[in-house]
């Protein structure tokens, strides 16, 4: 389950920082929170480590690449590399990119380079199975592509006001799903349809085929065919 942050606070405010510390690292996989909400969840867990175990410390560089080559805690990894220079890292990024065994954390690793816009050319491999020259100082920020706003705006127009917890778990799959594609191009007529899988995918992992047919019920009838 994912905690608020203020739930997350009064695990630590009563001592538990194990607990704690597992809590904000599950919330920021999820993608459920705003950039500031994200940006406090980390003040948070910065403290905890100065109140945690050595063991607890922060990953040293090449521990948070092996994380993620390795799959071992590579939400962890990732969040280390956040703080990171990653230009001084190419090699290693690119064994992550040829070695890792999670395909999400090398997307995710990938979201990072272009965050921090690496000018060098690495051969990403796509999770379609396709391999990708790519510099990710060219390449457009994930949050800022045109498939992302449109996709949250009709997954808000869907579900803001009758559902907004379950709108809060389809905007989570509808992230991965477009990471997953990536920085392959998606033309404008494919919007609906990566929604609608995102949406469907939602709704079986809750075991609620019948809440699916439903919403597909409900759907504009000339773009019944995405979903079928």
């Amino acid at each position: 389950m994912i905690l608020t942050k203020q739930e997350i606070q009064a695990l630590v405010d009563q001592g538990r920082y194990d607990e704690a510390y597992q809590s904000i690292i599950m919330a920021l996989s999820s993608n459920l929170f705003s950039a500031n909400e994200e940006k406090e969840l980390k003040e948070i867990m910065h403290s905890l480590l100065e109140l945690m175990p050595i063991k607890e410390k922060s990953l040293s560089v090449e521990e948070a690449f092996y994380a993620i080559t390795s799959d071992e805690d590579a939400t962890l990894g990732l969040i280390q590399l956040e703080k990171t220079n990653l230009r001084n890292h190419t090699s290693l990024i690119q064994q992550c990119f040829d070695e890792g065994v999670s395909l999400f954390a090398n997307a995710l690793l990938l979201q990072l380079c272009v965050e921090q816009q690496l000018p060098a050319t690495f051969t990403y491999h796509h999770p379609s199975g396709m391999m990708c020259e790519v510099i990710p100082a060219s390449l457009t920020p994930l949050l800022d592509l045109d498939v992302m706003n449109e996709g949250l705006a009709m997954i808000h127009e869907y579900f803001a006001h009758e559902n907004p917890s379950l709108m809060q778990l389809i905007i989570h799959q509808f992230m991965i799903d477009v990471s997953m594609r990536y920085p392959i191009e998606t033309d404008e007529s494919e919007y609906d349809t990566i929604v609608l899988d995102s949406i469907r995918s939602t709704y079986l992992a809750m075991q609620d085929e019948a809440g699916f047919e439903e919403f597909k019920a409900q759907y504009p009838k000339e773009r019944q065919f995405i979903v079928n």
